[in-house]
């Protein structure tokens, strides 16, 4: 899970920078290794923090 969680952070980092570091607060909440493995993947695809902040909302 510890390494789930810091691909997330790079992968936020990297395509979005400080804005999507921001969302770690909300994904480190996660209980669950199916929902990370979602968020990562939504990160892939989404288009903006807020497509990300959405199944944030969704899911915490």
């Amino acid at each position: 899970m510890e390494g789930l969680l810091e691909g997330i952070e790079l992968g936020l980092e990297l395509k979005y920078g400080a804005a999507g570091l921001e969302l770690m607060n909300m994904v480190r909440v996660m209980s669950t290794v199916d929902k990370l493995e979602e968020f990562k993947n939504l990160i892939r695809k989404a288009g903006s923090v807020d497509d990300l902040k959405g199944f944030l909302g969704k899911s915490v």
